[in-house]
Order: C-alpha cells, then structure tokens, then sequence
C-alpha cells in the first residue's frame, strides 16, 4: 500500500529471492466465488530457514477481493504466521528461546548472531505475541492429558520476579507433559486453584507447606539426603562432625537400598519409619535435620505403595532449570497483564513438546494449520530426550 503521505519509507537490508502468489479462490464469508472483485494483493515479507539452515527471505502475496453479495473485503489464508516477519522455522528458534525464560533483548542478539538477522527488542516481543496465539489450545490439552494420564506426577516451584516482586514458578510434570504456571505464591490453594487436573494424582513435592493441598504426595528423599550432607560439611572438624557424618551415611545407605524397591508391604514399612526416626533421634531434640526427618515422615514412604512413583522429583527439577528458573531477576515478560499470559503457555506447549521430540517449527505449521492439533499423537521429528536420570 505504500507508507502514509509524508513518510519516506523504509528500505529493507534484506531484499527478497523468491515471490509467491496465494490466489483467493472464494469469499470467505459467503464462500461464493462469481460475485468477487479483485483488489490490490496484501504483500509480505518475511525471514525464513531453508533445509540448509541458511536464511531466506521470500515475499508473499496474498490475494484480496471484494464481494459485492457480502460488501466486504476477504484475504486469501497464506502460510505466513500474523504479526511478525519471521517464518514458521525461524520463528520456532526464537520461541524455544523465549520458553527457556530468556530476557527479549538476549533472544534478540542469539538470533542475530546465529543466522545474521537484525532483529530489534520490539521484534522478539511481537514474535512472542505471534506464537503465543497459536499455541493456547495445546495449554488447554496439556492439562487434559495430566489429568487423563494415568500414574503418578511430580510438583515444584521456584522464586521468580512476578509484576517486580519477589514470586514463584510452578511447575507440573506428569510422564511426557510439562505445565508450567506463575500463580506468584506458594500457598497451599496452589495447587487446587492453578492446576485442578492434578486433583486425587498422587504427586512427588519437596515437602514445602505450600505443597499440603496435594492429597497424596511424595516427600522427595534427595532433597533430605542433599540436607543431611550440608549439615555434615558445615560440621565437619567440629564436636559432632564424626556424628552427622555418621548419620548422613545411615541415610544414604536407607536411600539407596529402598530406591531399588517398586512396592514394600505394611511390615517393611513400619520398620524402615522406625529405622528413620532412630537416626534423626540422633541430631538431638531441638536440630533441623531431626525436624526434617520427623515432618516428612508421613509421606517418606508414600512411592512404595504406587508401583511406578518414584522417591524423588529430578525430572520437574529438570525441567525448572530449562525454563522458570533461568534468568529469574530479569524476568521481564512477566511485568505485564499480557506477559503474564503469553509465558506459561509458551513453556508449558515448547517444554512438552520439546520431551515429545517435536521440532519448533513443525509445532508451529502444525498449529497453524489446525488450532486442535494434537501434539501427543503426532510422530516424533527428532529423537526424544532422555529420561531424567536418578540421582545418587
């Protein structure tokens, strides 16, 4: 259409090498093609990968006409994405940046020093906005297919800048899907309030009182291993050094042979409580670590009555250093009404899809294509990732 009456226009540094042409074959209002009056094409240009990885910029046009039936104007559907000048594959780059919780500006100089394109703060913001609307129903099926899976999940959250205040990510995983949520608490309501799909699923927590409203969960047994070894280092050479780090080897050796075990009976377990509750009589009555070990125990043993559940959460530890944990003090998407949309599901679609296997960009031409896509049956497009490994 050509820049406004007064402005000298914009050259772009990129010229385009190939121009396509996307005929309007019918209204698309009436769906009636003989009552058409052509208009003047809407041109695009936009950044794309080719099979190379090698940057290409194409142009397209898309036809537009008038319908005297309806008098009004229809547009004939490109592939182009709305609202930014990226393609499907470059697009899905920026985006799988964006879900890993990096700063605008940072996405912006990754993607110019990667494949050579200028592209400004204001551009990965629009970008943002653009992949965003796509992928909102997958948010939608991916708490359907938490809740329709069957076994156990895991649960966590993080600190994270929420509106310039101190906040907490949240974080969700059950076998292949990964929901991510900023409620910006970490009260017990969480759970019910944010993520009502793991309501009756026994989960695996850290033990935090925010984590009361799980109904049946799982105290993380590395998490009190992981403590018991910090008191014993901080004590060491001290009067009760040798003594702590008695009891965390006892620990230890209580955690690595229960790991072994899928299910245990009545019996064995009133006897492993017993063996925990004589090694935090050990810290003495008014010790951290005893407090620990006596809290959890209500829910140290809960994986061994759900065959399959494991004692420990590494895999939503996983997948919180991915995405929320990063860059946690200069979370700028979340300063606003709209960042506090755009965020959770762009981590929670890129994050499951990413354990899926699946390509940004075949994420997005997908969605594109059709808003209900169906992530978790479609074909892996690269290997999928490993499973989080136990910890030791």
């Amino acid at each position: 259409m050509g820049p406004p009456v007064g402005h000298k226009g914009v050259s772009h540094s990129r010229k385009s090498e190939e121009a396509r042409y996307c005929p309007l074959l019918a209204c698309g209002y009436c769906g009636l093609a003989e009552h058409l009056h052509a208009e003047r094409p809407r041109n695009k240009q936009y950044v794309e990968l080719d099979g190379a990885g090698k940057i290409g910029v194409s142009r397209i046009s898309a036809g537009r006409a008038w319908c005297a039936r309806c008098c009004r104007i229809s547009t004939a559907k490109s592939e182009s994405i709305p609202g930014t000048h990226m393609g499907a594959g470059l697009l899905g780059s920026a985006v799988a940046c964006i879900a890993k919780a990096m700063p605008y500006a940072s996405v912006a100089e990754l993607v110019e020093e990667l494949y050579g394109v200028r592209m400004a703060q204001t551009a990965a913001i629009s970008a943002h906005e653009a992949a965003a609307n796509l992928p909102e129903p997958g948010d939608r099926r991916v708490a359907d297919h938490v809740r329709d899976s069957g076994g156990c999940g895991q649960a966590d959250e993080t600190p994270s800048k929420v509106r310039g205040k101190r906040g907490y990510a949240w974080l969700v995983c059950c076998r292949d899907a990964v929901r991510v949520g900023f409620p910006g608490s970490r009260a017990a309501a969480v759970p019910g309030l944010y993520f009502p799909e793991v309501k009756g699923k026994p989960m695996v927590t850290d033990g935090y009182s925010g984590h009361n409203g799980i109904d049946v969960r799982q105290i993380c047994l590395t998490r009190l291993l992981r403590r018991a070894e910090s008191f014993a280092i901080r004590s060491a050479g001290g009067e009760r050094g040798e003594l702590h780090l008695l009891l965390c080897l006892r620990l230890r050796y209580t955690y690595r042979r229960i790991s072994r075990i899928d299910t245990a009976g009545e019996a064995a377990i009133r006897e492993l409580e017993k063996q925990v509750l004589e090694i935090a009589g050990g810290y003495g009555g008014e010790h951290a670590m005893r407090t620990a070990l006596v809290n959890a125990l209500p829910c140290m043993f809960t994986f061994l009555g759900h065959p399959g559940m494991p004692c420990h959460n590494s895999r939503v530890e996983q997948a919180a250093r991915e995405g929320p944990a990063r860059e946690k003090r200069s979370r700028r998407q979340l300063r606003s009404a709209a960042g506090m949309r755009r965020l959770p599901i762009t981590c929670t679609v890129f994050q499951t899809r990413g354990r899926l296997g699946i390509w940004p960009s075949a994420a997005l031409k997908a969605l594109r294509a059709d808003p209900e896509w169906d992530m978790f049956a479609h074909p892996a497009t690269w290997p999928p990732r490993a499973p989080a490994a136990v910890a030791a």
